[in-house]
Parts: structure tokens; C-alpha cells; sequence
């Protein structure tokens, strides 16, 4: 198994993990449809870093995680307005449309420089 598998392995089971948290302790009710949209996100990374070598979705993955973290905090353990946890329903669709893809480049980015430096170490 490669090392851009084994991680975002771990970044998948990170947002199933924090969403399963908050659908079944923080949640006053589960809900199956509402669990699978929040998690619709980490299994799109998930399968296109299985799926070739799409290492830059590696970067998605992550900034997703620290999104999902940060919007955690500021409605269970930090709240500052009741309207918060409208954010529960609309974090997917930002991060398919707006996160992801702002990660995915800071990823391609990120990838980049470390070949570019892997590179020159050779050439010397």
C-alpha cells in the first residue's frame, strides 16, 4: 500500500469518525441520509486517491479535515450563535464545490515543489 493511500486511509476514517460522533452523541436523532451527505465529501477523496495517481487529492483531503474540525468547534464547543449548526448542512456542499478544490491545488502545489526539490538533490 502506498504512503498517499495509508493517509488518506486516515483522513477518510477521520471525517466517518468525527460525523458518526456527531450524528449519534451530539445529534438528538440519527440520520442515515444527513450522515451520507456529510460524509460524501471524504469518500470522493478517498476514491480518487485510490483510484490513480492523484496525489494532490491527498491536500484536498486534509484542508477538508481542518474545515470540518473548525466547524466542529464553533457549534459544539465553542458556539456563537444559534444559527451555527446550519453550517452542518451546508459544510458538504462547500467542500465539494469550494474546499476540495482550493486543497487539491495547494496539494498539485505542495507535490510540486517536493519533486522539484527531490530533483535538484539528484542532480548534484
Amino acid at each position: 500500500m502506498k504512503n498517499t493511500h495509508v493517509v488518506a486511509a486516515g483522513l477518510v476514517m477521520f471525517g466517518i469518525a468525527l460525523h458518526s460522533y456527531t450524528g449519534l452523541v451530539e445529534a438528538t436523532s440519527f440520520s442515515l441520509p444527513f450522515w451520507l451527505w456529510s460524509i460524501c465529501p471524504y469518500a470522493i477523496g478517498g476514491l480518487l486517491v485510490i483510484a490513480g495517481p492523484f496525489q494532490v487529492f491527498i491536500g484536498a483531503l486534509a484542508l477538508i479535515a481542518v474545515a470540518d474540525l473548525l466547524v466542529f468547534r464553533s457549534i459544539f464547543i465553542h458556539p456563537t450563535s444559534s444559527t451555527a449548526p446550519i453550517a452542518l448542512i451546508f459544510m458538504p456542499l462547500w467542500h465539494l464545490v469550494v474546499i476540495g478544490p482550493i486543497g487539491a491545488v495547494l496539494g498539485w502545489f505542495f507535490g510540486w515543489l517536493a519533486r522539484r526539490d527531490a530533483e535538484r538533490q539528484v542532480s548534484k
